[in-house]
């Protein structure tokens, strides 16, 4: 009867979804801390789940975004670097620019922030198109480059004809 309590426990973390420190729990953590505001605890399950898994391209980039949020723009910086050269896939690749382009606007670097949001013009997201072409439009009217900015308006306007 002793021992039945014990032949239990690896059922009862299988009813639960997965071990403590599998993969799919350290994930699971870090997916909820991050979606309650706790970016300093998904930050710490995200770096455990790197530790465990190796550096995956969507790991370093939900990393990346809790780090944002908790204004480590470095350290932002560094994890989405590592996401596009491990081999983030396009559409992936393509968030981590548009991150690096609002970190550089943060920091006030307008042309940096145009240099990233310049590598996803070209996205096959089309909802991400348009937000990169409004947010190039803002760093072009901060450069006073205001025909740039109104083509890109245009463009934006002509890609999602339903957003006024």
């Amino acid at each position: 009867m002793k021992y039945a309590f014990f032949a239990l426990i690896p059922f009862f973390f299988l009813s639960v979804g997965c071990m403590p420190d599998s993969p799919e729990a350290l994930a699971l953590k870090a997916e909820q801390a991050y979606t309650e505001g706790n970016y300093s605890r998904a930050i710490t399950a995200y770096e455990a789940l790197l530790r465990k898994t190796g550096e995956t391209p969507m790991t370093c980039y939900n990393l990346a975004l809790a780090a944002f949020q908790t204004q480590d723009y470095s350290y932002a910086i560094k994890m989405l670097e590592k996401s596009i050269a491990s081999g983030a896939k396009t559409e992936l690749a393509d968030a981590c620019y548009e991150l690096l382009g609002l970190i550089a606007e943060r920091e006030k670097d307008l042309g940096r922030a145009a240099t990233y949001y310049r590598k996803v013009l070209n996205s096959p997201d089309v909802a991400l198109k348009v937000r990169v072409h409004s947010r190039l439009a803002k760093v072009y009217t901060k450069q006073e480059h205001y025909d740039a900015a109104l083509a890109l308006l245009l463009t934006a306007q002509e890609l999602n004809p339903g957003d006024p």
